[in-house]
């Protein structure tokens, strides 16, 4: 998966020196998305004098039958935040200037990344869990096959989607050798996420794991898809007329 040539030239200190730093930015980035979702969940069920138990990774509602939830307050306080981390997630590596640190370029794109993953990981785990956005697609969709075509539905879109982080991991590399050619920009793909990502769940599961959260597990299988897909994306740079490279590059 990793052609060991063109990083013979970054340098083996160099390549561990990038890999931690991403693992870092990728651990940071999933907790500060998780905690920003828990509070905007908790802010959201304040605003509609919900009782509510918050922990930085999980909210938890003592009885929804008791406190007078209707189907608008289930849509307003578990859709719309995953809409708005959705759209975050898609248009934020938007506003990446080639001029910031290459550091600055990568968090914001694991930012962006851990939102798009939060949404998906959330719809699935939603299908199986009475927690978080699982509330509302029982409450709306009774029935279990409803809730999986609309999940299929949207993560077949967010799956299209996701081919985009292929150029905003490119924009975001340490080195622009790394850019010399399809080889050098798997490699990066390789220690600059996929194993960042393998690295920083070894914290991730375990908190998954204490809380009884599925939705950390799925969001590791779900990364692990979307980076494969990502790694080969790759590919298709050669196809991209100049304009285009210049452009994303």
């Amino acid at each position: 998966m990793i052609d060991s040539k063109p990083l013979s030239i970054i340098g083996t200190t160099n390549i561990i020196k990038y890999t931690v730093i991403s693992a870092v930015l990728c651990l940071i980035s999933f907790i500060l998305t998780r905690i920003l979702d828990t509070s905007i969940l908790a802010i959201f069920a304040w605003i509609n004098n919900i009782t509510f138990n918050y922990s930085p990774f999980q909210v938890t509602f003592p009885a929804y039958g008791q406190q007078g939830w209707s189907e608008g307050k289930v849509i307003f306080i578990y859709t719309l935040p995953y809409l708005i981390f959705g759209l975050l997630g898609m248009f934020m590596p938007e506003t990446i200037s080639r001029k910031w640190d290459w550091k600055v370029r990568l968090f914001i794109t694991w930012v962006s990344f851990q939102m798009i993953l939060l949404v998906s990981a959330s719809l699935i785990a939603g299908i199986f869990e009475f927690k978080q956005i699982g509330v509302a697609l029982k409450w709306l969709l009774p029935y279990i096959w409803l809730r999986i075509l609309l999940v299929m539905i949207t993560i077949v879109f967010l799956l299209f989607g996701i081919r985009r982080f292929t150029w905003y991991f490119l924009r975001a590399v340490p080195t622009r050798r790394l850019l010399k050619g399809i080889s050098e920009m798997k490699s990066w793909i390789v220690f600059g996420a996929l194993i960042p990502i393998l690295l920083s769940n070894l914290i991730i599961i375990p908190i998954g794991l204490q809380i009884s959260n599925l939705n950390f597990g799925v969001s590791f299988i779900v990364s692990l898809i979307f980076l494969l897909i990502i790694y080969n994306t790759v590919s298709i740079v050669k196809h991209l007329t100049l304009k285009k490279r210049r452009h994303y590059f």
